[in-house]
């Protein structure tokens, strides 16, 4: 099934980690850049009449479907890994594994990214405000690399999975806000390293910059 993914390279890194989780299961998809001041597509289309809640990343289908959440988009992507892809697969659908799987990933979305969504947004924030939501940031994901990566490589196989790749730009975000992870996280400082090491990984980045260029 195809799809169409339209994405802002402003919007927090979403339309990097929907873009390099689908190409590393080979699947083929269109894409179109959204301008978030505009909410016009590149192509001058409304993103509105094509996305009501006007959010970015956001995958449509042939069939008029659309996914804009980032657990559903992830969800599907990663239904379409197998042992032949470069993204890991997860477990088997409506086994526990599996709901433990999206468990995991739901923590990203909803701890780890709204933790850091204020020291991008919130203008208002003084000094003393600014360093608790720092702290926070880097609590949740203390708990991450502790009580979900581990001591393993990745979270849920030899390969990346949609958890890691979301967790990784999440985490990256930390150089922007004033976070030095090597003192606060090394054990996420290393897991950043070792992302961004992967071929496959800088490839992909390496093409999504390209494509923004254009």
């Amino acid at each position: 099934m195809s799809f169409k993914l339209y994405y802002s390279p402003a919007s927090c890194g979403g339309a990097i980690y929907s873009y390099i989780s689908a190409s590393l299961t080979g699947l083929k998809f269109d894409s179109e850049q959204v301008s978030l001041e505009t909410r016009k597509t590149a192509s001058d289309a409304d993103f509105y009449a094509i996305n009501k809640k006007g959010s970015i990343p956001a995958l449509v289908f042939d069939d008029g479907t659309m996914l804009t959440e980032t657990v559903a988009s992830f969800a599907w992507i990663s239904s379409h890994a197998t042992e032949n892809t470069e993204l890991q697969a997860p477990p088997p659908a409506n086994t526990l594994a599996y709901f433990d799987f999206l468990d995991k990933l739901g923590y990203v979305n909803a701890e780890m990214h709204k933790a850091y969504t204020p020291l991008f947004f919130d203008k208002t924030m003084d000094e003393a405000r600014r360093n608790k939501a720092k702290a926070k940031a880097v609590d949740k994901g203390l708990f991450f690399t502790e009580n979900i990566l581990g001591s393993k490589m990745f979270v849920a196989g030899d390969k990346p999975s949609v958890i890691d790749i979301y967790a990784y730009f999440v985490l990256s975000w930390s150089q922007y806000v004033g976070i030095d992870l090597k003192q606060a996280n090394p054990a996420a400082a290393a897991f950043i390293d070792r992302m961004k090491a992967l071929p496959q990984i800088a490839k992909l980045h390496d093409e999504m910059n390209a494509a923004t260029a254009v």
